[in-house]
């Protein structure tokens, strides 16, 4: 009796959010993947059977990728598997998420520390096996420091999860170049298959003319980042046009430089992350963060989309003088105070809604492949697997599906709790 390798989609269908992906065979299997999605409360992968379950392996550290890994550790004990960077970044972020959104989660710090201990580090293009059934191989997917493709090697079959990839090199990182062949299914995401982005240096220069712009007439700049990631790209776009005097940096993101500093692999030229790090100001307590704010300073702040932390402390200070400006470098999901911002100019803190006087622009720095170019890479690897979408919203899978499908590609939509047999 033939023994099938199965795929079961506990998450990240047809949303942004909570990537999980079960892979079974022979009596074993592994989970790439266990995060979370906050809608006002946190939501989490759809409940399967892990009896079996003799790995998982984490692509990268944002959230909705790692952050309900301690959920597993409430009941039992698993090796977790990622790049050092990854481990370290992911402890950070689910650290905080306990202490801002603890009382609705599952788990406590005793959760998050046996997960800790049974974090495994893995490097680059370095086959490992977990059980007896999968062999694995990591290579870097571009997206942020640490951030991981998946190769899984079992019955026979070659199965590719992308994560969450960019093909672009960035001020940060090195793109995503890796050529693979014999693949029976990829598993991609799909978060900008609907758009095409605009040229990079086209961005970085609007985005540096403006806050120049902004600083001749006395104003300051408020730009809210994610923390890892996009706050050291920022930091190292300035650097890189020169603007070195004046810049801050503010928040979580002084942490991500803490350990991103203890693994310069992960960084594209490390010596100029640690040139653009010397002309930031790491602020480190309220005083510092009053005395920030004069004119033509630039301030780096998470959150990125203005929910909380310390860009939220700075709004408040800056939103009514016109000469200020905020920059949004991210995408702003619905319902966020960053996407007020931009779809109303005005953002509603406490119940009461604050109409911003101060200039609004966005330029969006994405750590993401857009469209065009997910579509090269897909193309690239291999065309003769069957390709399965996720991590997307509906119009950005369907748009992927029939692009690839005009082409002659198999391309399938999977729904949560789908399960297929290879």
């Amino acid at each position: 009796m033939i023994s099938l390798v199965s795929i079961s989609f506990l998450g990240s269908c047809g949303e942004v959010g909570r990537s999980a992906i079960k892979i079974a065979h022979n009596g074993e299997s592994i989970l790439v993947d266990y995060g979370v999605v906050f809608n006002k409360y946190p939501h989490f992968p759809q409940t399967t059977s892990l009896s079996d379950l003799k790995g998982i392996v984490v692509t990268h550290a944002h959230l909705d990728h790692s952050g309900a890994l301690p959920l597993i550790f409430a009941s039992r004990e698993i090796p977790v598997y990622a790049t050092k960077t990854t481990h370290e970044l992911a402890n950070m972020l689910i650290r905080d998420m306990l202490n801002i959104s603890g009382y609705y989660l599952p788990f406590e710090q005793s959760e998050l520390n046996r997960l800790r201990l049974n974090s495994i580090n893995v490097e680059y293009n370095t086959p490992f096996t977990i059980g007896k059934e999968f062999t694995i191989t990591l290579f870097n997917a571009g997206h942020i420091p640490g951030s991981a493709m998946v190769l899984v090697e079992v019955g026979g079959k070659r199965i590719l999860v992308t994560g969450d990839i960019n093909t672009e090199n960035t001020r940060l990182l090195n793109g995503n170049y890796k050529d693979l062949s014999d693949l029976d299914a990829v598993i991609t995401e799909s978060t900008y298959a609907n758009v095409k982005l605009p040229n990079r240096q086209e961005i970085e220069q609007g985005l540096i003319d403006k806050i120049i712009e902004t600083r001749e007439r006395g104003g300051v700049v408020l730009i809210p980042a994610f923390a890892v990631g996009r706050s050291q790209e920022v930091m190292m776009i300035l650097d890189a046009f020169g603007v070195s005097d004046n810049i801050y940096l503010d928040g979580m993101a002084r942490n991500t430089n803490l350990i991103l500093e203890q693994n310069p692999d992960s960084l594209r030229d490390f010596n100029a992350f640690e040139h653009a790090l010397s002309n930031v100001f790491e602020i480190e307590n309220s005083s510092q963060r009053i005395h920030a704010i004069f004119d033509g300073s630039v301030i780096i702040s998470p959150a990125g989309m203005l929910k909380g932390g310390a860009s939220k402390y700075y709004f408040k200070k800056l939103y009514k003088e016109k000469r200020n400006l905020f920059v949004l470098v991210s995408y702003q999901i619905e319902g966020t105070p960053g996407h007020d911002l931009l779809t109303t100019g005005s953002v509603r803190f406490n119940g009461t809604r604050l109409k911003v006087n101060a200039e609004i622009a966005s330029f969006h720095l994405s750590s993401h492949v857009d469209g065009p170019n997910l579509k090269n890479f897909i193309e690239r690897i291999s065309k003769d697997a069957t390709i399965y979408i996720v991590h997307g919203e509906p119009e950005s899978n369907n748009a992927l599906y029939t692009n690839l499908s005009k082409d002659g590609f198999s391309a399938k939509i999977p729904n949560i709790n789908d399960s297929i047999n290879l």
